[in-house]
């Protein structure tokens, strides 16, 4: 949580000379992008992570990252585009469906958009309730299963309201 001090460190390992091992300096490019995202250095981060996608094109979380800064510079439909990127790829969870519905709102295709955040949800919810049921049945906890549960039925919530707004 010391963005600070990890952004030093990682700008030390991305800059090592080009004889050095190319995963570290790749992971420690991914490093720096993360820092300056936390640290709402939003432009930086946003050139770091577009050259990470060159080398790494199959990674999500960095479209999710990248749909987040075009979020917060009101540019929703390439936010929707990353958004749609990143849970493509496997990172598909309850935030990523959340801040797609959202910005639904600000898009022509907001329809399909939401037929589409309805059809992530329902996969969500099938594999969350498939492994809540295998841990039960174990007699296991799952660490953080109320906070999960919590912003489902937040998600569910804006769901409704955007089928009742949309499809009306």
């Amino acid at each position: 949580k010391d963005f600070k001090n990890a952004k030093k460190y990682f700008s030390k390992a991305k800059n090592q000379p080009k004889s050095y091992n190319g995963k570290i300096r790749t992971q420690a490019l991914f490093g720096l992008a993360q820092a300056e995202f936390s640290l709402k250095n939003f432009k930086t981060a946003k050139k770091l992570l577009i050259r990470y996608q060159a080398r790494e094109p199959l990674q999500p979380y960095s479209y999710y990252l990248l749909g987040r800064i075009f979020e917060k510079e009101k540019n929703y439909s390439q936010a929707a585009l990353f958004y749609k990127d990143a849970i493509r790829l496997g990172f598909a969870g309850i935030e990523q469906i959340y801040h797609l519905l959202k910005i639904s709102f600000y898009l022509k295709e907001k329809d399909a958009i939401i037929k589409y955040v309805i059809a992530k949800y329902k996969e969500f919810k099938k594999g969350f309730n498939r492994v809540k049921n295998a841990s039960l049945k174990k007699g296991k906890n799952i660490k953080g299963i109320r906070n999960v549960e919590k912003k489902m039925v937040t998600l569910e919530r804006g769901i409704n309201n955007a089928k009742n707004k949309s499809f009306a």
